[in-house]
């Protein structure tokens, strides 16, 4: 269980992760780098932002060595994406549109055989004789 007042887990490599990004190793605004550290290493880490980085990196090892790995990491991918049908994106944009939005679906026209019926794409793109 989680102590309020326990930041142990900010030691060790964690530490030496904050001190590496507050050196200013990876460039950018170095103050608000080491204002936020500060804050997530002096009890400001109300999200425990820190709390799971050394299951993170225990987990990351397990991904680098599955990775390496071809025929399983292959296998994992495409089973990955066959078991995701549920959850794409597609549906949940079709979710949000008719649950949350309240809009209709609208059909798109099939494009013309014609190309002077056809519609531009472009504004300035040519169409038919303007070629």
């Amino acid at each position: 269980m989680y102590n309020e007042g326990d930041r142990s887990y900010v030691g060790g490599r964690l530490g030496r992760v904050y001190e590496t990004i507050k050196c200013g190793t990876f460039g950018g605004n170095t103050q608000a780098f080491i204002n936020l550290i500060d804050n997530l290493i002096n009890g400001g880490d109300h999200y425990l932002v820190s709390h799971d980085f050394y299951s993170y990196l225990d987990c990351q090892e397990t991904v680098d060595r599955t990775y390496r790995d071809q025929n399983k990491w292959c296998r994992m991918a495409i089973q990955g994406i066959a078991r995701s049908g549920k959850f794409s994106s597609d549906r949940t944009i079709s979710e949000y549109a008719t649950q949350i939005w309240d809009l209709q679906a609208q059909s798109i026209p099939a494009p013309s055989k014609d190309p002077k019926a056809r519609v531009r794409s472009y504004a300035n793109m040519p169409i038919g004789d303007d070629q």
